[in-house]
């Protein structure tokens, strides 16, 4: 049975999968990922995740959209609702 891979550049651009990454960053990203497919502890895994979150933030590759306001509805009976949390 074949292995799949990680590639960043389908992830990150949602582009067809290429056999390799178009910039130095991407195929860094695609060791780190390929690396964690096979590493035996989750020390080890979370190390590599970390890296390649800090890959992420510093290349900022894509646009993350949020919205602070949240908007949610309720019947009146449920009077015990807050919009602060807890």
């Amino acid at each position: 049975m074949k292995r799949l891979g990680f590639r960043a550049e389908a992830c990150i651009s949602g582009i067809p999968y290429r056999k390799h990454a178009a910039t130095e960053w991407k195929r860094e990203i695609d060791r780190l990922m390929e690396q964690q497919l096979t590493a035996t502890n989750n020390a080890q895994r979370k190390k590599l995740y970390d890296r390649v979150q800090e890959i992420l933030a510093e290349r900022q590759p894509m646009i993350f959209l949020a919205s602070p306001d949240i908007l949610a509805g309720a019947k009146k009976k449920h009077r015990q609702l807050s919009s602060r949390g807890a």
